[in-house]
């Protein structure tokens, strides 16, 4: 292959600019589709890398069965922490705190994501200090670190330390500039504190740091070289089973767990923290599916291939179509070698024009694909990914360009001389067959699960979530509402004239949240472990929502502080072994307030089942209870919503001048249980278009060969009569068998793939076999569009001149 192959390859490019436009178009779009799919395949598998040796960090996770919803969570009592540096084993550890809170500079108040972390987090997590001692800001109670993007967005100035800032109210030191965290790490920080820090209250802190029922931060452990993390899980079993919390258990709740343990532990490697499943309904943790990620990995190659197919359809043609030009190059003399230096070096260059077109493409949607899979990617496109890409490229144009090379070499110069021979063999047509079948399968196989994605999304996004979430705004409090100044700012909410209720209540409706749970008593005997909502008397009114039996709570009748009465939902009435919501009614259970305590609740109602959790989980039970322990209000509009939340802003500025307002509808809480859904579904709309696309070209390519290929046969029929119908069969019938042929592997993958995604629900919407029969139909009109035109010139075909020419 000499560079004088590839001038010759630009010629012909030049010459036939129909045919060059329509193979470097087709290939640029799949380029582009597979660098991004793929580079962001590796951006999700290098997680955690900025790191050394994650592989031997780990957090600990727990899961604590007397609840009433036992899940996976890395946020762990700290008096882990303890044990496992009193074992004597060689590890050590690290506690992380994460603080929600706002940075005030001036009059701009600010959102900051602040972490309070030990003395050995920086070196555990190769925390870099740029400016300052961030050893010394992290044993100041009141200094703080901030990374180079938090200090230019505070202060717009990296050079910050030594300025102050007001957190929470409270005056902090910038003691140290750090670096940035990476993108792709689920450990992210803007600003970093000493566990010792002002912003936490010493009570608080003194409850975080030894209680064994408290879970607000996470545990890292990083091992020494030959400890075994099974031993490490094992001893921090034995703590939890050893610890207060489990000796002080009670009886009906230890027969509760019913030979379980209060505590499982485990080590999650740090390394697989992105993919950890335990993790995946972990609220607010950053998680990937690592089936998700390959399977788009296999799309991307897919793509290329079929785009490829396409490519080697149009280059045999192309060959085809030469073989007087390679019959004169074999009577002159040309070798093999030559041959295949030319033909490949013509394909090579295709790829290379293809290949640079890609990446622009891909610069190009980089922006609109990072918000399809909400991760930042702006550093996707580096030198490497460049080179990588442009090595991709010279891989497919030798792998495209082997089949035609094949070709060429097989012509036989006195037949292509003579006029004959102008048709591949039966083996390399059916080669051609197959790869028309690969086509279609694919675009049927992924038309068939977007479908069904998207309509399961629909469906769970319409069930009913028990409350109308479109007039209520959600708001975060800075403080609960047992504090003087969440209370005074509710009593204003109620006094706008454009608000009808604030109700307050531990977590919002539509938000998935561990929250809190307790252990409830019958009579009877029975225990239930129950999520508990604390509301206020007004709650049910807010949110519109009606009993299933009894009443609700209602701030006309009862008191805020009722603490003889509750509601439960159905899940609870379910549990409790009533028959009938209505059986629940006026009935009593029990609470254990502490050794031998009890405290006596009537059910004055039942509500509906309110959808916390997406339709992946079944609902638990749940009891709500008059208790002023609240943490979110919930706004209920008169009318104009965007007019409320200017309301609300501004009384909140009233209240909170030294904290950021997180304020979100109602409705987008809801959303936000399918985003991900969603995001897969538009981007399987994009794969399946684009192989819609390649598939339909392809099967066009080959009716323009089959057409020519049957000229003769169709001219022959005609002299002996045969009118239009048959000719349309006669070049329909190799299609049609194809696209059955198409439809029985890509339709029962498909099939596979939706039963794999519904099994995921709960509540699975009634998709049945339609979306397998719409993806049919669908391909079946696509190939009647594409072959349309070349049955119609098989009608205009004239014996006479056909048989003439022969």
């Amino acid at each position: 292959m000499k560079l004088r192959d590839f001038k010759i390859g630009w010629r012909l490019l030049i010459k036939e600019p129909s045919f060059s436009v329509l193979v470097i178009f087709g290939l640029s779009f799949a380029f582009a589709a597979c660098f991004l799919l793929l580079a962001y395949v590796r951006y999700s598998l290098s997680y955690e890398s900025h790191v050394a040796e994650p592989e031997s960090i780990y957090v600990v996770k727990h899961r604590l069965n007397i609840i009433s919803r036992p899940e996976w969570y890395d946020l762990t009592p700290m008096p882990f922490k303890k044990a496992a540096e009193d074992s004597g084993i060689d590890l050590s550890s690290s506690a992380v705190f994460a603080l929600p809170s706002s940075a005030k500079i001036g009059s701009q108040v600010l959102p900051l994501e602040l972490k309070s972390v030990d003395t050995t987090f920086p070196s555990m997590f190769g925390v870099k200090t740029l400016e300052g001692d961030l050893a010394t800001s992290l044993s100041k109670p009141e200094a703080v670190a901030l990374t180079v993007k938090s200090a230019q967005r505070l202060f717009g100035t990296q050079h910050v330390v030594g300025k102050t800032l007001l957190i929470e109210g409270k005056s902090f030191t910038v003691s140290a500039l750090i670096q940035d965290t990476p993108s792709n790490t689920t450990l992210t920080y803007e600003a970093l504190v000493g566990i010792n820090t002002a912003a936490i209250p010493s009570a608080e802190r003194d409850q975080m740091m030894n209680a064994w029922a408290s879970i607000a931060g996470k545990v890292y452990l990083k091992l020494g070289k030959n400890v075994n993390p099974d031993d490490v899980e094992k001893l921090l079993q034995t703590a939890g089973e050893n610890s207060p919390f489990s000796m002080r258990l009670a009886p009906e709740a230890r027969q509760k767990l019913g030979g379980k343990k209060l505590f499982d532990i485990k080590l999650g490697n740090f390394k697989q923290a992105y993919f950890d499943e335990d993790l995946a309904n972990a609220g607010g943790a950053v998680h990937g599916d690592k089936k998700t990620i390959f399977g788009l990995a296999a799309v991307a190659i897919l793509i290329l291939i079929l785009a490829s197919i396409n490519y080697v359809n149009l280059a045999v043609v192309r060959t085809l179509r030469r073989q007087r030009e390679i019959g004169m190059y074999k009577m002159l003399g040309a070798s093999h070698a030559r041959i295949v230096g030319q033909f490949l070096a013509e394909s090579i260059l295709v790829a290379l024009i293809a290949t640079a077109f890609g990446l622009l493409l891909m610069w190009l949607f980089l922006p609109v694909f990072s918000d399809l899979v909400n991760r930042q990617l702006d550093q996707l496109i580096t030198p490497s990914t460049v080179l990588l890409s442009v090595l991709l490229g010279v891989f497919v144009g030798v792998c495209a360009g082997a089949y035609p090379t094949w070709v060429a070499l097989h012509v036989r110069a006195n037949q292509a001389l003579a006029g004959r021979g102008n048709f591949e063999s039966s083996g390399g047509l059916w080669l051609r067959r197959v790869l028309t079948v690969l086509q279609f399968s694919t675009a049927m196989g992924l038309a068939s699960l977007t479908l069904a994605i998207a309509w399961q999304t629909q469906f769970s996004s319409r069930l009913n979530l028990g409350f109308i979430p479109e007039p209520l705004i959600v708001l975060d409090l800075a403080v609960p509402l047992t504090d003087p100044t969440s209370k005074n700012f509710r009593e204003a909410l109620l006094r706008s004239p454009e608000i009808r209720s604030a109700a307050g209540s531990t977590n919002a409706v539509g938000q998935d949240f561990i929250g809190m749970n307790m252990t409830a008593k019958r009579d009877n005997g029975l225990t239930l472990s129950m999520n508990m909502q604390n509301v206020s008397n007004d709650f049910f009114e807010a949110h519109q929502i009606k009993g299933v039996a009894g009443r609700m709570y209602d701030s006309k009748v009862d008191a805020p502080d009722d603490k003889n009465s509750t509601v439960i939902n159905e899940a609870a009435a379910r549990a409790f072994g009533f028959n009938t919501a209505q059986q629940a009614v006026g009935q009593t259970i029990s609470m254990e307030q502490g050794k031998n305590q009890f405290n006596y609740l009537k059910i004055i109602g039942v509500s509906p089942n309110l959808r916390y959790q997406s339709a992946r989980e079944k609902e638990q039970p749940r009891i709500y209870l008059l208790n002023p322990d609240q943490n979110v209000i919930t706004v209920l509009a008169k009318s104009d919503l965007a007019k409320t939340e200017e309301q609300i802003s501004q009384i909140w500025k009233s209240y909170f001048p030294n904290n950021v307002l997180t304020m979100r509808r109602s409705t987008s809480l809801v959303e936000q249980n399918y985003a991900d859904d969603i995001r897969l579904a538009k981007m399987l709309s994009a794969a399946t278009l684009l192989a819609v696309i390649i598939a339909a070209f392809g099967i066009y390519v080959l009716a323009a060969y089959s057409v020519r290929r049957q000229v003769k046969e169709i001219a022959l029929r005609k002299l002996y009569g045969a009118r239009g119908r048959a000719i349309a069969i006669l070049v329909g019938k190799e299609f049609l068998g194809l696209i059955g042929i198409s439809a029985v592997i890509g339709l029962s993958v498909g099939g596979l793939a939706i039963s794999h995604y519904l099994a995921s629900f709960v509540e699975q919407a009634p998709i049945g076999v339609w979306t397998l029969l719409a993806s049919l139909l669908f391909a079946i009109g696509i190939a009647f569009l594409s072959t349309l035109r070349h049955t119609l010139s098989a009608f205009r075909i004239a014996p006479a001149i056909v048989l003439r020419g022969s």
